[in-house]
């Protein structure tokens, strides 16, 4: 890195909250502070903060509310043109990764090592900046060939039970521990698409804990409600339960769990309710 890039200006665009946190603090932490990094969660609020002060290098999401990584790198290069642009997504294609590279960006696929994006950071910023007409293809072909040999070893989709696998059997209030959010953490860093399943109601999992921040999905009530936070949409698969057979257990005096999809009893309730079903 030369002395022009010893503090070198990060600005990273993500709205997914646990990858940016995470990719912030690690590059934050890296050579002792070498990178300031700044976060912003749309590419409008990018764009404004691009306008107010120059970057050493824009990182941005290729799916983001509103406007989408490529538009951003595309006005980007027009506001700062010597800012370097690195897109990284899951869902890329050939055609986005030719766009990226007519816009003087560098294309990183997901899945990606922590290492993998500070070492094509540090490639980036000792290269001259891109209105100097300095081809940073090289660099986009080493990291692309590295991820290409390892896409076989890694996963896209990550499901993880709640009771029993992120939390001890029994345990009443749904909160990992530290470990716990650590390692999930850095499987959503190595990108990873992270699901929670899990046979709790939706609403008593959103109010114990960030769930709706961390995870793509929440599959909750066994599979009978599908939440996508980032939409903010409920998807039902099998419907609701029938208002007539809650009428039948009310009568026969069954105290129920009763979620968006799903009713519950509990032994000694439980016969009750078969009982009302038949």
């Amino acid at each position: 890195m030369t002395d022009q890039d010893s503090s070198a200006r990060i600005l990273l665009v993500e709205d997914s909250l646990g990858i940016a946190r995470a990719l912030s603090r690690a590059l934050g932490f890296h050579r002792d502070g070498t990178y300031q990094v700044e976060l912003c969660q749309s590419a409008e609020d990018a764009l404004r903060r691009l306008h107010e002060a120059p970057f050493n290098l824009l990182i941005s999401d290729l799916r983001l509310p509103g406007m989408d990584g490529l538009d951003l790198l595309e006005r980007a290069q027009r506001i700062r043109p010597e800012t370097r642009r690195v897109l990284i997504t899951a869902y890329g294609s050939p055609e986005v990764e030719t766009k990226v590279r007519r816009l003087a960006g560098v294309y990183l696929p997901k899945p990606f090592r922590l290492n993998d994006i500070i070492q094509l950071i540090e490639r980036l910023l000792k290269e001259p900046p891109p209105n100097a007409q300095q081809p940073v293809e090289q660099a986009m072909r080493e990291m692309k060939v590295s991820v290409e040999k390892r896409k076989t070893a890694h996963l896209i989709v990550l499901a993880c039970d709640l009771d029993g696998t992120l939390l001890e059997a029994g345990q009443a209030s749904p909160q990992l521990t530290p470990e716990t959010w650590a390692t999930l953490q850095r499987a959503k860093m190595a990108g990873l698409i992270l699901i929670l399943v899990t046979g709790r109601t939706l609403d008593s999992v959103i109010a114990e804990g960030p769930y709706a921040e961390f995870f793509e999905t929440i599959v909750a009530e066994n599979g009978a409600v599908v939440f996508f936070p980032r939409r903010d949409a409920v998807s039902l698969p099998f419907g609701q339960v029938d208002p007539a057979l809650l009428q039948r257990l009310d009568v026969l005096g069954v105290p129920l769990e009763r979620g968006m999809a799903t009713a519950a009893a509990w032994p000694p309730h439980a016969p009750a309710r078969a009982a009302s079903c038949e």
